[in-house]
């Protein structure tokens, strides 16, 4: 007996194709609509973070994590610690940060993961201090407010 696989293998790739079709496109993961099912995954952020600089960019690497929710993923490849908004990071290591809203303003805390702790009503600009190796620097960026329609 000859098993029909042929239209179960052009359903399966049909509906594969169909995931692709994006609707309505976003720099959010969790904002992005798409034609049917959406493709396997864990990011599902709604919020993100852009124009973010470091100065001076020196053995401080800070990289935006918009996975889900905007978060900065930070390395520190100094030979010293290091420190971002009071919170120590010690050499060779790297740490997720989100922001906590705190008395009229925000603070860095960590986070486990890639999953922001914080969505803004409105889009936030903020810039916190630190040093690394002997240097003060300046992160600034900006948090989004959820970015789906």
């Amino acid at each position: 007996m000859r098993r029909a696989t042929g239209p179960l293998l052009l359903a399966g790739v049909m509906l594969l194709l169909v995931a692709c079709l994006v609707i309505h496109d976003s720099p959010a993961p969790g904002c992005i609509e798409r034609l049917g099912p959406a493709p396997l995954g864990g990011c599902a952020g709604t919020t993100i973070i852009t124009d973010l600089q470091v100065i001076p960019a020196r053995c401080l690497d800070v990289a935006a994590n918009n996975c889900n929710g905007g978060v900065l993923e930070v390395q520190n490849r100094c030979s010293e610690a290091a420190q971002l908004d009071g919170l120590p990071l010690p050499p060779d290591n790297s740490l997720s940060l989100d922001i906590v809203p705190i008395g009229s303003g925000y603070r860095l805390t960590t986070t486990a993961g890639n999953v922001a702790l914080t969505v803004p009503t409105h889009t936030l600009r903020l810039t916190f201090t630190g040093t690394a190796a002997g240097v003060p620097l300046t992160v600034t960026f900006a948090k989004t407010a959820p970015l789906c329609p």
